[in-house]
């Protein structure tokens, strides 16, 4: 039970990440590498949330961005 519970939040991570970094490109925001990265290793689910609400309203990401939630 316990490798389930692991692969189930790992499996959470990634497709929250994944669609942050999704919604950014469809709506054509560069994003700096530095921050593409931060956004790739976050696990900390209240700043993934934060950052998806964020990349659907943006104009433009900067590598201060996601640094803070």
């Amino acid at each position: 039970m316990e490798g389930w519970i692991e692969g189930w939040v790992e499996g959470w991570f990634t497709g929250t990440v994944k669609s942050v970094l999704t919604v950014l490109d469809h709506r054509g925001i560069d994003l700096p590498h530095a921050a593409r990265q931060r956004i790739r290793e976050c696990r900390e689910p209240e700043t993934l949330y934060v950052w998806l609400g964020r990349a659907i309203t943006v104009d433009e990401v900067l590598d201060g961005d996601v640094d803070r939630p």
